[in-house]
């Protein structure tokens, strides 16, 4: 009996495991992508190769965030934006801050789903909200225009308050390195409360840029 018992825990232990080897040979496994991004080429727009780039950064953001994630390669322009981070993705220039903009002067924040906010209508220039950690990097840009999100804490203890005019942090880490963050101004009728005119960050623990 003990045998027999061996016996038949050994084909079920060999059928689980071929059970789970299945199911890992059916789940995607995905690669860290490079992607371009040139203004050059708007308003058309590539498939993101450096022979025929994408027209916006958020574009570039938004094809590679759920394929792997990797690293948006951005030449030389102005980009009016404002850009909405993910966890897994950089966003890099080629050529450096002198050369390179972002400007949200104008421009709604983008939503978690990658489509221009009906409530937001004015942003930060660039919002991380949770999910990157310090290998996601945003790295070259002069980052100008951006008038900041409204927190609001539900209370009056913290107040709530307009924060982040050029980049805005919570509960996230990324890399910011090699930027210059200038002319953001944050704005609101609601509040007189400001925090952080060119970078607010927030999150406690969570967040360690």
């Amino acid at each position: 009996m003990m045998s027999l018992n061996n016996a038949r825990g050994g084909v079920r232990t060999v059928s689980r495991v071929l059970a789970v080897l299945a199911v890992l040979c059916l789940t995607p496994v995905f690669a860290q992508t490079t992607v371009w991004v040139d203004d050059d080429v708007c308003p058309s727009t590539g498939t993101g190769t450096q022979l025929d780039p994408y027209c916006t950064i958020q574009e570039a953001i938004c094809a590679i965030k759920d394929t792997g994630g990797g690293t948006v390669m951005v030449s030389p322009g102005t980009y009016t934006e404002s850009l909405r981070m993910f966890g897994g993705v950089s966003v890099v220039s080629t050529d450096g801050p002198a050369v390179t903009t972002i400007d949200a002067t104008g421009v709604p924040c983008t939503t978690s789903a990658c489509v221009p906010s009906a409530i937001n209508l004015i942003c930060s220039a660039v919002v991380y909200g949770s999910g990157s950690t310090n290998a996601d990097r945003l790295e070259g840009f002069r980052i100008t225009g951006g008038t900041g999100l409204f927190r609001d804490f539900g209370s009056s203890t913290p107040p709530n308050a307009v924060s982040g005019g050029g980049i805005f942090i919570f509960n996230s880490a990324p890399t910011i390195t090699n930027n210059e963050i200038v002319n953001n101004t944050l704005t609101n009728s609601t509040t007189n409360n400001f925090w952080g005119g060119g970078i607010y960050m927030a999150g406690g623990s969570y967040g360690s840029p």
